[in-house]
């Protein structure tokens, strides 16, 4: 476990493997990144894989305050550029939905992209 201090907040996470692009694990509201730890630990045998602990949740640093889908958003693009990675693949559970097409959005990034790398990597049951 790693972890990055944004602002006022240290939001935890693991950096698994090698290979651009990286997939940019990000798990659902109330759910810990350890959600992704099997499937993380897969993907990192073919290419990197950052999981991000989403604020106030798992290990990551609670917070006593509100926060939005732009915070969460911004602690996504603070990961990857801590992290170095040039060019990430989000994969999202539940409401987090919106922070990986937010994410694409920001970094001009086509969606349909997305899937279609990983299906070359990992098969069609992907």
């Amino acid at each position: 476990m790693s972890r990055i201090d944004k602002y006022t907040t240290s939001i935890s996470f693991d950096d698994w493997g090698q290979g651009e692009p990286a997939v940019l694990l990000l798990p659902g509201w109330c759910v810990s990144r350890s959600a992704f730890d099997a499937l993380g630990q897969e993907i990192s045998q073919h290419r990197r894989v950052l999981n991000l602990e989403l604020r106030s949740h798992g290990e990551s640093e609670s917070l006593n305050s509100d926060f939005s889908t732009a915070d969460l958003v911004a602690d996504a693009l603070a990961l990857v550029e801590a992290g170095g990675a040039r060019q990430v693949i989000p994969l999202s559970l539940s409401h987090a939905g919106w922070v990986a097409i937010e994410q694409c959005r920001q970094q001009n990034q086509d969606r349909q992209a997305v899937r279609s790398c990983l299906q070359q990597k990992m098969g069609d049951n992907f």
